[in-house]
């Protein structure tokens, strides 16, 4: 008769996991998606808007006049990962950026000259550095225009409103410096003055008294060569005995 043997073999069976190590287990693989998803939520390419000023300057103000003078207001829309479009909102939003004629791709050469804004933002080092990709500018197109300009001595002469001059006050200082574009010179009527208007209570004052007043240019000055940079640009007015 042909008696069957049993081989024996181990049992290979898991041992039961713990609650402990189920509970750890849980934990990490719950962690490990967290950060794959929010890794990825980083990832996803989104747009976002912000809003700064640039601000043209001279690369020698002793030389050179830029304009427009006062910053231009622009709108950027950024495309990019969502880390990035945040880190360049942040870098720009609200700030005013002086650019540098002669600097950024822009001529420092006198003239008009038109600047794509889009090219100017993307290669500044704050947003260059991110990558952020600037979909659009609003307005697109900068017209800066650059002039040679010449330093000239003023005197500063004491008018009223009503363009009487105060022969009883003296400025200080009674010189200033004025800077006027160079084709214009010739068309000035030398010695060039400006003027320091005071209030008519003024002509009241006692002997001494002070008032500061901003210094502009006379209306012939500024119908020849329109806007000029004076320094400084507001002076004291002090009253003198008659």
């Amino acid at each position: 008769m042909t008696v069957a043997r049993a081989h024996g073999g181990r049992n290979h069976a898991k041992p039961h996991e713990s609650w402990r190590e189920r509970l750890l287990s849980f934990a990490t693989v719950t962690a490990t998606a967290a950060l794959i998803w929010i890794w990825a939520s980083s990832q996803t390419r989104q747009s976002a808007e912000a809003n700064c000023r640039i601000h043209f300057v001279p690369s020698a103000a002793d030389t050179q006049s830029v304009g427009p003078e006062e910053p231009i207001s622009v709108r950027i829309q950024f495309n990019g990962s969502k880390s990035e479009v945040e880190d360049a909102v942040n870098a720009v939003n609200g700030r005013v950026f002086d650019i540098v004629v002669g600097t950024a791709g822009i001529p420092s050469t006198p003239g008009g000259h038109e600047v794509s804004l889009a090219e100017l933002i993307a290669a500044m080092p704050a947003i260059e550095e991110i990558g952020v990709r600037v979909q659009s500018v609003q307005p697109s197109i900068a017209n800066v225009a650059i002039e040679t300009v010449i330093r000239r001595e003023a005197r500063v002469l004491v008018r009223t409103a009503g363009g009487t001059a105060v022969l009883t006050a003296v400025a200080d200082p009674q010189v200033v410096s004025i800077w006027i574009p160079e084709p214009l010179l010739p068309r000035l009527v030398e010695p060039v003055t400006v003027e320091a208007i005071v209030g008519e209570g003024f002509l009241a004052s006692p002997v001494g008294a002070v008032t500061e007043v901003p210094v502009a240019l006379p209306a012939d000055v500024a119908a020849v060569v329109g806007r000029a940079r004076i320094d400084p640009v507001r002076v004291r007015v002090r009253s003198m005995q008659p």
